[in-house]
């Protein structure tokens, strides 16, 4: 991208990207993409064995929440295409640059 472009201008082409990869399959609306799925499953959700401790996910939500990498209108990571809200939720799902 280039870099004289807004951060708004820059938000709505990543946006789009990323609905370009969700019509493709290449990520998934669930939260889960397809590069988590040989950890997690989008049905781990409903598995309370498979969910962390709301504390948990409440702190890896603040780290998702100052990272530049957020979308923040949609909660969605930049990096991965996940919707944070609930992969924060799950155990074994980690973030794609290494903060949790």
């Amino acid at each position: 991208m280039e870099t004289n472009l807004s951060e708004e201008d820059k938000d709505r082409i990543l946006q789009e990207r990323a609905d370009n990869m969700i019509l493709n399959g290449q990520i998934s609306v669930d939260g889960i993409t397809p590069a988590d799925y040989d950890r997690v499953a989008p049905w781990d959700l409903l598995d309370p064995d498979k969910r962390v401790d709301p504390v948990v996910r409440d702190e890896r939500m603040a780290v998702c929440q100052k990272c530049p990498r957020l979308f923040k209108l949609t909660h969605t990571c930049k990096e991965c295409g996940c919707f944070m809200a609930l992969k924060t939720k799950l155990k074994d799902a980690t973030c794609p640059l290494g903060k949790w």
